[in-house]
Protein backbone atom coordinates (compact mmCIF):
# COMPACT_ATOMS: atom_id res chain seq x y z
CA UNK A 1 0.00 0.00 0.00
CA UNK A 2 2.72 2.35 0.66
CA UNK A 3 4.59 1.24 -2.26
CA UNK A 4 1.03 2.13 -4.48
CA UNK A 5 0.82 5.51 -2.82
CA UNK A 6 4.95 6.28 -3.43
CA UNK A 7 4.47 4.94 -6.99
CA UNK A 8 1.30 7.19 -7.18
CA UNK A 9 3.06 10.11 -6.01
CA UNK A 10 6.13 9.78 -7.93
CA UNK A 11 4.00 8.96 -10.99
CA UNK A 12 2.47 12.68 -10.37
CA UNK A 13 5.84 14.48 -9.47
CA UNK A 14 6.27 12.67 -13.11
CA UNK A 15 3.89 13.94 -14.52
CA UNK A 16 4.33 17.53 -12.98
CA UNK A 17 7.91 17.89 -14.09
CA UNK A 18 7.25 16.15 -17.81
CA UNK A 19 4.65 19.21 -17.86
CA UNK A 20 7.35 21.69 -16.41
CA UNK A 21 9.80 20.44 -19.19
CA UNK A 22 7.41 20.93 -21.85
CA UNK A 23 6.55 24.29 -20.76
CA UNK A 24 10.20 25.17 -20.51
CA UNK A 25 10.74 24.08 -23.54
CA UNK A 26 8.20 26.20 -25.33
CA UNK A 27 9.50 29.39 -23.42
CA UNK A 28 12.69 28.18 -24.99
CA UNK A 29 11.32 28.17 -28.22
CA UNK A 30 9.68 31.31 -28.05
CA UNK A 31 13.31 33.12 -26.45
CA UNK A 32 15.03 31.35 -29.46
CA UNK A 33 11.88 32.66 -32.00
CA UNK A 34 12.49 36.09 -30.53
CA UNK A 35 16.06 36.27 -30.20
CA UNK A 36 16.23 35.31 -33.94
CA UNK A 37 13.69 37.96 -34.35
CA UNK A 38 15.43 40.91 -32.58
CA UNK A 39 19.12 39.06 -34.67
CA UNK A 40 17.09 40.21 -38.02
CA UNK A 41 15.72 43.38 -36.42
CA UNK A 42 19.45 44.43 -35.80
CA UNK A 43 20.54 43.33 -39.21
CA UNK A 44 17.95 45.57 -40.82
CA UNK A 45 18.86 48.45 -38.82
CA UNK A 46 22.48 47.85 -39.19
CA UNK A 47 21.73 48.45 -42.68
CA UNK A 48 19.24 51.36 -42.84
CA UNK A 49 22.45 53.14 -40.63
CA UNK A 50 25.27 51.94 -43.73
CA UNK A 51 22.41 53.36 -46.01
CA UNK A 52 21.53 56.19 -43.94
CA UNK A 53 25.81 56.89 -43.70
CA UNK A 54 25.92 56.79 -47.46
CA UNK A 55 23.11 59.13 -48.12
CA UNK A 56 25.05 61.61 -45.19
CA UNK A 57 27.82 61.65 -47.62
CA UNK A 58 26.40 62.05 -50.48
CA UNK A 59 24.33 65.02 -49.50
CA UNK A 60 27.46 66.20 -47.84
CA UNK A 61 29.09 65.71 -50.97
CA UNK A 62 26.50 67.36 -53.01
CA UNK A 63 26.36 70.53 -50.16
CA UNK A 64 29.91 71.29 -51.08
CA UNK A 65 29.22 71.43 -55.30
CA UNK A 66 26.11 73.57 -54.13
CA UNK A 67 28.25 76.08 -52.34
CA UNK A 68 30.87 76.78 -55.41
CA UNK A 69 27.82 76.95 -57.81
CA UNK A 70 26.48 79.69 -55.71
CA UNK A 71 29.45 81.76 -55.62
CA UNK A 72 29.40 81.19 -58.98
CA UNK A 73 25.64 82.02 -59.52
CA UNK A 74 26.74 84.97 -57.14
CA UNK A 75 29.11 86.59 -59.89
CA UNK A 76 26.76 85.52 -62.72
CA UNK A 77 23.87 87.51 -61.33
CA UNK A 78 25.98 90.59 -61.71
CA UNK A 79 26.38 90.17 -65.34
CA UNK A 80 22.12 89.00 -65.03
CA UNK A 81 21.88 92.10 -64.12
CA UNK A 82 22.89 93.99 -67.08
CA UNK A 83 21.23 91.96 -69.38
CA UNK A 84 17.67 92.07 -67.66
CA UNK A 85 17.14 95.39 -69.32
CA UNK A 86 16.81 93.49 -72.61
CA UNK A 87 15.02 90.36 -70.72
CA UNK A 88 11.85 92.45 -69.78
CA UNK A 89 11.74 93.73 -73.07
CA UNK A 90 11.20 90.13 -74.82
CA UNK A 91 9.03 89.01 -71.63
CA UNK A 92 6.78 91.65 -72.60
CA UNK A 93 6.58 90.28 -76.23
CA UNK A 94 6.22 87.08 -74.98
CA UNK A 95 3.52 87.82 -72.73
CA UNK A 96 1.25 89.48 -75.33
CA UNK A 97 2.01 86.56 -77.38
CA UNK A 98 0.44 83.84 -74.71
CA UNK A 99 -1.89 86.35 -74.19
CA UNK A 100 -3.10 85.96 -77.84
CA UNK A 101 -2.61 82.58 -77.63
CA UNK A 102 -4.71 81.91 -74.62
CA UNK A 103 -7.73 83.87 -76.53
CA UNK A 104 -7.52 81.60 -79.18
CA UNK A 105 -7.17 78.38 -77.07
CA UNK A 106 -10.24 79.91 -75.29
CA UNK A 107 -12.10 79.95 -78.59
CA UNK A 108 -10.84 76.51 -79.67
CA UNK A 109 -11.94 74.83 -76.48
CA UNK A 110 -15.34 76.53 -77.09
CA UNK A 111 -15.85 75.17 -80.28
CA UNK A 112 -14.24 71.51 -79.30
CA UNK A 113 -17.03 71.56 -76.75
CA UNK A 114 -19.52 72.41 -79.61
CA UNK A 115 -18.46 69.92 -81.51
CA UNK A 116 -18.77 67.36 -78.96
CA UNK A 117 -22.24 68.11 -78.17
CA UNK A 118 -23.00 67.77 -81.54
CA UNK A 119 -20.87 63.97 -81.66
CA UNK A 120 -22.84 63.18 -78.55
CA UNK A 121 -26.33 64.36 -79.89
CA UNK A 122 -25.84 62.21 -83.12
CA UNK A 123 -24.20 59.24 -81.29
CA UNK A 124 -27.46 59.63 -78.83
CA UNK A 125 -29.93 59.51 -82.30
CA UNK A 126 -27.79 56.61 -83.97
CA UNK A 127 -28.68 54.86 -80.39
CA UNK A 128 -32.33 55.55 -80.66
CA UNK A 129 -32.18 54.35 -84.33
CA UNK A 130 -30.70 51.05 -84.11
CA UNK A 131 -32.68 50.58 -81.04
CA UNK A 132 -35.79 50.69 -83.68
CA UNK A 133 -34.24 48.81 -86.19
CA UNK A 134 -33.92 46.30 -83.69
CA UNK A 135 -37.52 46.22 -82.52
CA UNK A 136 -38.40 46.44 -86.50
CA UNK A 137 -36.00 43.30 -87.47
CA UNK A 138 -37.11 41.64 -84.30
CA UNK A 139 -40.80 42.28 -85.36
CA UNK A 140 -40.47 41.65 -88.69
CA UNK A 141 -38.74 37.63 -87.97
CA UNK A 142 -41.85 37.41 -85.90
CA UNK A 143 -44.13 38.50 -88.62
CA UNK A 144 -42.30 36.49 -91.03
CA UNK A 145 -42.11 33.02 -89.07
CA UNK A 146 -45.94 33.63 -88.47
CA UNK A 147 -46.41 33.81 -91.97
CA UNK A 148 -43.77 31.35 -92.75
CA UNK A 149 -46.54 28.79 -90.65
CA UNK A 150 -50.07 29.81 -92.07
CA UNK A 151 -50.93 28.26 -95.25
CA UNK A 152 -50.99 29.86 -98.65
CA UNK A 153 -54.37 30.94 -98.71
CA UNK A 154 -54.37 32.53 -95.07
CA UNK A 155 -50.97 34.37 -95.83
CA UNK A 156 -52.85 35.77 -99.00
CA UNK A 157 -55.47 36.63 -96.82
CA UNK A 158 -53.75 38.38 -94.28
CA UNK A 159 -51.19 39.90 -96.31
CA UNK A 160 -54.33 41.43 -98.57
CA UNK A 161 -53.66 40.00 -101.87
CA UNK A 162 -56.58 37.88 -102.02
CA UNK A 163 -59.32 40.60 -102.44
CA UNK A 164 -60.78 39.90 -99.53
CA UNK A 165 -61.55 42.76 -96.99
CA UNK A 166 -57.93 43.12 -95.71
CA UNK A 167 -55.85 45.52 -97.63
CA UNK A 168 -51.99 45.38 -99.13
CA UNK A 169 -51.32 48.65 -98.56
CA UNK A 170 -51.62 50.21 -94.95
CA UNK A 171 -51.70 53.65 -94.78
CA UNK A 172 -51.93 55.94 -92.06
CA UNK A 173 -51.36 52.89 -89.41
CA UNK A 174 -48.93 53.55 -86.61
CA UNK A 175 -47.51 49.75 -86.25
CA UNK A 176 -47.89 47.75 -89.75
CA UNK A 177 -46.42 44.72 -87.82
CA UNK A 178 -49.00 45.25 -85.35
CA UNK A 179 -51.89 45.03 -87.52
CA UNK A 180 -50.63 41.79 -89.43
CA UNK A 181 -49.77 39.74 -86.48
CA UNK A 182 -53.19 40.90 -85.12
CA UNK A 183 -54.65 39.43 -88.60
CA UNK A 184 -52.54 36.49 -87.78
CA UNK A 185 -53.86 35.82 -84.25
CA UNK A 186 -57.51 36.39 -85.62
CA UNK A 187 -57.17 33.28 -88.20
CA UNK A 188 -55.86 31.58 -85.05
CA UNK A 189 -58.68 32.35 -83.23
CA UNK A 190 -61.11 31.33 -86.29
CA UNK A 191 -59.84 28.06 -86.81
Amino acid sequence: MLLESSEKNLMERLTQTEAQLAESQSTVKGLRDEQKQMELTKFQQEKSLAELRAQLEGVREQLSVKESIVANHANLADQANSQRASAEDTLAMYKQQAQQLEEKFALSAKEIEKGNQIIRSLQAQVKQMKTKLRVKVTALAQQEKALLELEKKDALAVMGLDGGKHTFVLQDVRNPNAVVMSRIRGLHGGR
